[in-house]
This record gives C-alpha cells, sequence and structure tokens, in this order.
C-alpha cells in the first residue's frame, strides 16, 4: 500500500513540473502496485529510480544559490504556523500543500536551526521520505 500511495505522489508531483516520462512511468507503476503485479514493478524500479534521480539532479540546480540572497526575517509565529502545517500534511503524504508550505516559508531567513530544518524537510519531501520528515518534525 505504501508503495501505491508513494508512486502515485510521484505521479502527481511530476505531472506538476511537466515531468511527462517520470509520471507515465509513475502511473504504470501505480497500476502495477493496485493489481498485484509483482514482476512489473521489480522491471521498472530501476528505470523510475533513474529517472526521479535525474530529476532531483536538475532542480536542486535551480535551487542552488538561493540560500545567499538577501531574505526577510520570519517572525516566530509565522515559523510556528509554518511547522503545524507540515504536521499536518506528513500524515497524509500530500506533497503538494508539504511542498507549497516549504517553498514559501523558504523565502524567508527563520534563522539558521530553522533554516536547516526546513532544507532537511525539502530535501526528504523530495526523496519522498515521509518516515524521515515526520521524525525531524518531531525534533519541534
Amino acid at each position: 500500500m505504501i508503495f501505491i500511495i508513494k508512486v502515485h505522489a510521484l505521479k502527481s508531483s511530476a505531472r506538476i513540473i511537466g515531468a511527462s516520462k517520470l509520471a507515465e512511468l509513475s502511473a504504470k507503476m501505480e497500476d502495477a502496485g493496485k493489481t498485484g503485479n509483482v514482476e512489473e514493478i521489480k522491471e521498472n524500479t530501476g528505470e523510475l529510480l533513474t529517472l526521479y534521480r535525474q530529476y532531483t539532479e536538475k532542480l536542486n540546480k535551480l535551487s542552488e544559490g538561493e540560500s545567499d540572497r538577501n531574505r526577510e526575517k520570519c517572525d516566530e509565529a509565522t515559523i510556528k504556523e509554518a511547522y503545524e502545517a507540515l504536521k499536518e500534511s506528513a500524515p497524509d503524504m500530500d506533497y503538494d500543500s508539504f511542498e507549497m508550505v516549504l517553498l514559501n516559508i523558504r523565502e524567508y531567513d527563520c534563522g539558521e536551526e530553522h533554516n536547516d530544518r526546513f532544507e532537511r524537510l525539502y530535501r526528504k519531501m523530495k526523496d519522498l521520505d515521509w518516515d524521515a520528515i515526520v521524525e525531524i518534525l518531531n525534533e519541534v
């Protein structure tokens, strides 16, 4: 079941960014998961992960240097709201909502500790590592 949820989230995210080949393969893998076609899953997992990693590398390059620019200071209330929203989205693996909160909060300077934590959350979100996300959020 977890597999189906993760490839569904990957499919949705890939469609949003226009990664059609990744979205199509994710949809195929989702269907294989739903029908219990283990052979198809084994056969295509390598290609799926390779495509995913290629997009991760490309997207990482886009965000390089973002931390070097001057950002407006973030107040404690905004930081608290961001963590609350992230904690609500994480159990449902709601990638879109989680990403929206992180992209918004990354526009601010929330202090080194929070900035680092938000960056760790962002990386884990891109890896679809929801277990690690929950662990990081438990630090707050």
